[in-house]
């Protein structure tokens, strides 16, 4: 499996050196044939996971092609303006849906790169993985109804706590199961079984669907290897059983898959061990974030002052209207910004991590030096970022760290909430 791994990172160079290699050994002795064949199978599982990757990615461009396709193709109807109220509002639902569809692609290829480089973050916590197992059958159940098939459940009634978390954990039982309901045909049915075995709580999931193909099966939780559903009529990347494998490994935990063969079902068994500390032990040693209350979702008067720093200009204009109550100033730089704020004093900073000449941790560096020389206190702020691989936000100086894409009702509540703190 490592050696795999590590001749799927080779490069074009690397793999033309290889070849350059076995030319040069097929002209010595027959000493070498031993390093010779070694070479050899190198060069070949090189070309092979080298293979796998170009599908991979050409899968990626299919993927995310379709639902941009159909965005695009319902954006152009809408701006026509000749369809009624009815067929608007589907409209608006298909975009909605596409976008979310493309989101969760998206969010499937940072999980696998954060999972491959080990910078995933855990929130652990003791947690009850029956309450975890029944909200991932509630979320997808919806999707087996609308397909004919049929979700069994057997779920033991006291099989103790592991030490997880839990959005993860339920990630990893959403995938499998998503992926059992996806290859099981109309009329048959996935069974999903939770209980404890000695020191051990142990998920089962099995269908009655397409089954796995032998020679398949040892490479079924590899990356690459999943992603060629474009030509079997099945969509998606094929990371879930990846990510699902990875997860359930940082969690000290096993999964496998077994299966009689193509068109014979298959099972997936994941078990976690039984945590046996206290709750009280556990808060000794994880540092546990604050949680916030619920903030109320009102908005302060009109002289609340936003400033949104970010290079792409759309970003600022839609903070203009979805902020429709404050006076909302938005620029592409840090240096405008610097400007922005002596002139300006905002009450609110909006600052995207990713900016052409210095990043926003570098601006905020720069706002609390000023404020301090200023001897005043510095505006609330809000770091917003593409996904979770950058852990310093709040640590550098911003009160909120949150990744994108962010729904519009929680930039709303955020900046309610620090308005909030800011007046007591």
């Amino acid at each position: 499996m490592e050696d795999e791994q590590l001749s799927g990172e080779l490069s074009v160079v690397e793999i033309t050196a290889l070849r350059k290699r076995v030319a040069q050994l097929e002209l010595l002795t027959a000493e070498q044939n031993q390093q010779l064949t070694l070479v050899q199978k190198a060069l070949k599982e090189a070309e092979v996971a080298s293979q796998f990757k170009d599908e991979f990615l050409a899968t990626v461009a299919h993927e995310l092609r379709n639902p941009l396709n159909i965005i695009l193709g319902w954006t152009q109807i809408l701006r026509r303006k000749t369809t009624d109220a009815a067929t608007s509002q589907r409209a608006l639902e298909i975009i909605e849906r596409n976008a979310k569809t493309q989101n969760q692609i998206i969010e499937d290829l940072l999980d696998i790169t954060q999972l491959v480089h080990r910078k995933l973050r855990l929130d652990l916590k003791l947690v009850i993985l029956a309450e975890i197992v029944q909200l991932a059958i509630d979320s997808i159940l919806v999707i087996a109804l609308n397909k004919g098939v049929q979700v069994t459940v057997n779920i033991a009634a006291d099989v103790g706590t592991v030490l997880g978390d839990a959005s993860r954990l339920q990630q990893v039982i959403w995938n499998i199961l998503f992926n059992a309901i996806k290859f099981t045909p109309p009329g048959e049915r996935v069974e999903v079984r939770l209980e404890r075995v000695s020191t051990e709580v142990v998920v089962t999931i099995s269908d009655t669907g397409r089954g796995i193909a032998p020679e398949l099966l040892p490479h079924i939780f590899e990356r690459f290897r999943q992603g060629r559903s474009t030509t079997t009529g099945y969509h998606g990347l094929g990371l879930g059983l990846a990510i699902a494998h990875q997860l359930v490994e940082l969690h000290g935990g096993t999964i496998e898959a077994t299966s009689p063969g193509e068109g014979q079902g298959a099972t997936f068994t994941i078990r976690l061990t039984v945590s046996t500390i206290r709750e009280e032990d556990l808060r000794s040693v994880l540092l546990e974030m604050p949680v916030a209350e619920s903030p109320s979702p009102s908005l302060s008067p009109t002289q609340l002052k936003v400033l949104v720093v970010d290079s792409n200009v759309e970003a600022g204009n839609l903070a203009s209207i979805v902020l429709r109550q404050a006076q909302v100033r938005s620029t592409p730089s840090v240096k405008v910004a610097l400007s922005a704020l002596t002139e300006w004093e905002p009450d609110i900073l909006i600052g995207e991590i990713a900016m052409p000449d210095e990043d926003s941790y570098a601006l905020i560096q720069q706002v609390r030096a000023l404020s301090t020389q200023k001897a005043r206190l510095p505006p609330d702020t809000v770091l917003t970022t593409d996904h979770r691989d950058y852990p310093l936000g709040v640590t550098v100086g911003y009160q909120i760290d949150i990744a994108k894409p962010v729904p519009l009702e929680v930039i709303v509540n955020i900046i309610s909430e620090l308005t909030k703190q800011s007046s007591q």
